[in-house]
């Protein structure tokens, strides 16, 4: 018998250490070479003394960056057979037997031979219907807003059709399916068909940025509906405008008002968010008007008198930027 020496029997001080073995290596992901740790007999060691923590973005595949560093997800959500929470093993069969072993926590399955995952909600439309399109796990990416919940009003375009197989009509310049994200009133607010066509962070603030870029990662797909409205929807003199998830129903917000300085309460609408699922038929569109022709002309009667207490603006008036009108000129042009 070689090293005597370091039987326990023999030695009680052990302190050699173990090097280039795959029980002390980050598991050779995908998209990123192996490295080991060597660990010291009769010492300790956590998860990131062999392949990171569930932040970390350096040891573990790339997917795993955006998964589990920007999203900040525990490590039992797509590993729940194997661990609990992101630090204790809970089944050692499983842990460093050379698989990756898979579960998700909150259901859905994952392919072994496609590495795709089905069925999830962090890759559907938030409301129980799977996107357009499913990520690999070996995908670099990126990846846009469409192939899960569709996505701006700037999506909707014809290469972007053809790539989740819908049919584009040049003459409206719009997708059948929609390529811009139609669930409830979605549809209305930034359909191509519609005047709106609203930014995402006009209803999700804290979510999204101007540009539709998501600014806190923390708040998408974490389950909830997060709608914060921006704060340039307020109307002077009442409290900030605000939606109740319970009740659904915005209040508060300068775009359901009269379009008055200071409107009275009744003319502050507070519209109820519709509960659809946005599969519904394009509604038709007004063919366009031949080249240089001449518009139909458009009365709008705008208020004279004001109530005592109340001002009532001349007509459209810009806001932060945003072109504004009273609601009673708004009201025959936008349906």
């Amino acid at each position: 018998m070689t090293n005597i020496n370091y039987l326990p029997s023999q030695n009680k001080d052990r302190n050699g250490t173990c090097s280039g073995i795959y029980c002390h290596s980050n598991g050779s992901p995908d998209g990123r070479g192996t490295v080991s740790g060597t660990p010291t007999w009769g010492g300790s060691v956590t998860c990131t003394g062999c392949h990171g923590g569930n932040s970390d973005t350096s040891s573990m595949s790339p997917r795993h960056d955006k998964h589990a560093g920007d999203y900040q997800y525990q490590c039992d959500k797509c590993h729940s057979a194997t661990v609990t929470g992101s630090t204790a093993i809970s089944d050692r069969n499983r842990h460093v037997d050379g698989q990756k072993d898979v579960a998700l926590k909150e259901g859905g399955s994952f392919g072994d031979s496609t590495k795709q995952c089905t069925n999830t909600y962090c890759h559907s439309n938030a409301l129980g219907r799977q996107g357009f399109r499913t990520p690999a796990w070996n995908e670099a990416g990126p990846y846009k807003c469409f192939y899960c919940h569709k996505g701006l009003t700037s999506d909707s375009t014809a290469a972007n059709c053809a790539e989740i197989g819908g049919v584009w009509d040049s003459e409206h310049g719009a997708c059948t399916p929609f390529v811009n994200i139609s669930t409830n009133a979605h549809a209305k607010h930034v359909g191509p068909q519609w005047i709106r066509k609203y930014p995402c962070s006009y209803c999700h603030n804290q979510t999204v940025d101007a540009t539709g870029s998501i600014k806190d990662m923390t708040r998408h797909a974490d389950g909830s509906k997060q709608v914060v409205i921006d704060s340039q929807w307020a109307i002077d003199g009442r409290p900030a405008p605000s939606y109740n998830s319970d009740s659904k129903i915005c209040s508060n917000v300068y775009c359901h008002s009269d379009g008055t300085a200071n409107p009275l309460d009744e003319e502050v609408k507070q519209p109820n968010w519709p509960n659809k699922d946005g599969h519904v038929a394009m509604p038709a569109m007004a063919t366009p008007l031949p080249e240089h022709a001449t518009p139909p002309a458009v009365t709008t009667v705008l208020p004279t008198t004001a109530e005592p207490g109340r001002s009532i603006p001349a007509g459209p008036q810009v806001r932060n930027g945003v072109l504004r009108c009273p609601y009673s000129a708004m009201k025959d042009l936008v349906k």
